[in-house]
C-alpha cells in the first residue's frame, strides 16, 4: 500500500474515534468533524479504487 493511503486510513480512524467519543462526552465537535470525515471517505474510496484498478491491470497484463 502507498503511504498516502495509510495516512488517510489513520486520519479516518482518528476522526471516527473522536466522533464516537464526542457523542458520549457531549462535545460539539462532532458536527464540525462530519464534513471532514466525509471528504476523507471520498478521498479514501478514490485512492483504493486507483490501487485496485492498477492491480487488476497488472494481473490482466500477465
Amino acid at each position: 500500500m502507498k503511504k498516502t493511503i495509510l495516512i488517510v486510513d489513520w486520519l479516518l480512524l482518528i476522526l471516527v474515534l473522536t466522533m464516537f467519543l464526542s457523542k458520549f462526552l457531549g462535545m460539539q465537535s462532532a458536527k464540525v468533524l462530519q464534513p471532514i470525515f466525509f471528504m476523507l471517505v471520498l478521498v479514501h474510496i478514490i485512492q483504493h479504487w486507483r490501487f485496485f484498478s492498477s492491480s487488476i491491470k497488472k494481473i490482466a497484463g500477465k
